[in-house]
């Protein structure tokens, strides 16, 4: 219920949208920003104006919404013994009177929004919009701001599939009624962010069009509101329901484990859009936690589930330092290597990749957001279970009570991230941002690593650099659209940053020899990977493997291509860069960098 109301009001458009996903936690969110002094809501939740103009199948349901709309104001009047107040009463009878869905009823729509305050417009479907909504949405309201939750397209799809089931009266008794309805074109249409998703991008920048991941409601709503508060200029507010769980889900059998495998089997390219449009973290904390699953009906035997991937861990847990370190640089296929050696049954590699140990320690600028890559790897690593359908063992739970229950990036907590390796293996951390650690840092790894061996994938210093630029474009959503804008988010001096080799490569060659240090091209991933992870064996000692998946590229770079006049720009500043590699390495190798 809104709790301001100018009855002489004039007509006004909305300044904050809210338009999704549906079914993740749009309801909550409408809910909190009501709660705010400064934002005034509809008494009815979804107003479903661009759909209705942008969508016709809409139309069919909106009458049936409008009457819940207004039954439910009722009813709350009632629950509370007060009569409606009579401006109320003829808002409603103007809102459900024809012609609807006009510009002019849109406005007229907010206007007993007092001035002072944002009128908001919660409505999940306009992220369903076409190109030609979007763009009217575009032009309608130059000034709105734009929230849009996404939530992991498996767990969506499934609350969204009990929701419709419970509203039809068609909750199956047992886990196996589910699979009949998985065809419903509507459970992939309300979650195709790599349809929709683009679209609102391609009108709105990150100054308007703010993009939350679901899993924040249940492990950081409070700090997910200071977000959303910062981003639509409001003060700081006390929220009573930060907790609070607004749609309750009937009660019903557990989801089947096979309807999780088809659904995520079907959904593969809206995780690879995902993985590809936002970072780790975002994707780590597209749903909660899980929590206890209801257990199967006792008259059907359980589903089997899936291998456990902690299976080989060593019983008996012992603290231990790691022996391999893969160091750098980024975006020059450590996540690659990191998924290759992770196949050897001679390494061990804890289920997060990057510890960030030494950067933190010795790289002050990165404090700031290496606490929050330790915690999104742990909800990373439960929404992964929870994905596949399956609890997380005990040791799997025990390893995540290392990693998040003690004080991080101490000696304690990065030795016990190693501690589950089986004797006989050898712990592995792969980190890119130790290659850039300052010769201090160095230093500190020779004699706190006495025995490891390090690997240094090095890339072409102009491909790598285009490569971090535009994933950094990308997560950011401000991907140029011309020549003079490439060239102008150059100047990131990131870029340079990162492919310092000339700076970073004579402090490890410094410290390490060739027997501890490899340092490798990055071309050899592709011309050749499995001649590359021979060289590797020979240089840890290892034994030959046979590997999956080696010609599989893990993070493949999407988007335009970048103008030919930013590779000469960023050739010329890096000619020093191009100087070292040929002095230091021999053609061969300076060959095979791209």
């Amino acid at each position: 219920m809104t709790r301001q109301w100018d009855a002489s009001g004039k007509p006004r458009k909305p300044r904050v949208l809210c338009i999704g996903a549906q079914k993740a936690g749009t309801s909550w969110l409408h809910e909190q920003l009501n709660s705010h002094p400064a934002i005034w809501t509809t008494p009815f939740k979804e107003v479903h104006y661009f759909n209705a103009r942008h969508r016709p199948g809409d139309r069919k349901w909106m009458p049936w919404h409008f009457r819940q709309a207004i039954r439910a104001t009722e009813l709350r009047f009632d629950a509370r013994k007060q009569q409606m107040p009579d401006d109320l009463v003829r808002y409603l009878l103007d809102m459900t009177q024809e012609p609807m869905f006009t510009p002019a009823w849109y406005r007229r729509a907010f206007a007993p929004a007092p001035r002072r305050c944002l009128p908001l417009d919660t409505t999940p479907e306009y992220s369903t919009l076409p190109p030609e909504g979007v763009a009217e949405v575009a032009a309608f309201l130059p000034r709105a701001r734009f929230i849009y939750l996404i939530r992991d397209p498996v767990s969506r799809a499934i609350s969204q599939l009990r929701m419709n089931l419970s509203r039809r009266r068609k909750l199956p008794r047992t886990q196996a009624g589910y699979l009949a309805h998985l065809d419903d074109p509507d459970l992939a249409d309300r979650g195709d962010y790599a349809t929709y998703v683009p679209r609102w991008r391609a009108h709105f920048g990150p100054d308007r069009l703010l993009f939350l991941p679901y899993g924040r409601i249940a492990t950081d709503p409070l700090g997910l509101m200071r977000e959303v508060e910062a981003f639509l200029g409001l003060s700081a507010h006390d929220y009573p329901r930060l907790r609070a769980q607004i749609h309750r889900g009937a009660s019903a059998p557990a989801f089947p484990d096979a309807g999780r495998e088809i659904l995520r089997a079907r959904f593969a390219a809206q995780y690879d859009f995902l993985a590809a449009n936002f970072d780790a973290e975002f994707n780590a904390a597209l749903d909660a936690p899980p929590g206890p699953r209801a257990a199967a009906p006792k008259t059907r035997a359980a589903a089997p589930s899936a291998p456990d991937e902690t299976a080989g861990w060593a019983q008996e847990w012992r603290a231990q330092k790691p022996s391999v370190i893969g160091i750098g640089a980024q975006k020059s296929g450590t996540t690659w290597l990191h998924g290759a050696l992770s196949q050897h049954p001679g390494l061990f590699s804890p289920p997060m990749k990057e510890a960030h140990y030494f950067d933190h320690l010795f790289c002050p600028e990165n404090r700031g957001w290496t606490p929050g890559h330790v915690a999104g790897a742990a909800r990373s690593i439960l929404a992964r279970h929870d994905r596949a359908g399956r609890e997380p063992s005990a040791a799997m739970m025990r390893w995540l009570d290392r990693l998040t229950g003690q004080e991080l990036f101490t000696d304690d907590w990065y030795q016990s991230l190693f501690a589950p390796a089986p004797p006989g293996t050898r712990p592995l951390d792969i980190t890119p941002a130790y290659s850039g650690l300052p010769p201090k840092g160095v230093n500190h790894v020779a004699s706190y690593l006495p025995e490891a061996q390090f690997i240094y994938l090095i890339r072409d210093p102009v491909d790598r650099a285009i490569s971090q630029l535009r994933m950094n474009l990308t997560r950011a959503n401000r991907l140029p659209a011309d020549e003079a804008g490439w060239l102008r988010a150059a100047n990131d001096k990131v870029l340079a940053a990162r492919g310092d080799y000339a700076s970073y490569v004579p402090r490890w060659q410094a410290r390490f020899g060739p027997d501890r240090l490899l340092i490798l091209p990055y071309g050899l991933i592709a011309a050749d990977p499995a001649g590359l992870m021979r060289r590797i064996e020979g240089f840890l000692g290892l034994p030959p493997h046979r590997y999956t998946g080696l010609d599989r590229r893990v993070f493949a770079a999407r988007g335009a291509e970048v103008p030919d006049s930013l590779r000469d720009v960023l050739a010329e500043r890096f000619a020093p860069q191009y100087a070292f590699l040929a002095s230091h390495f021999d053609a061969a190798f300076n060959a095979a960098l791209r």
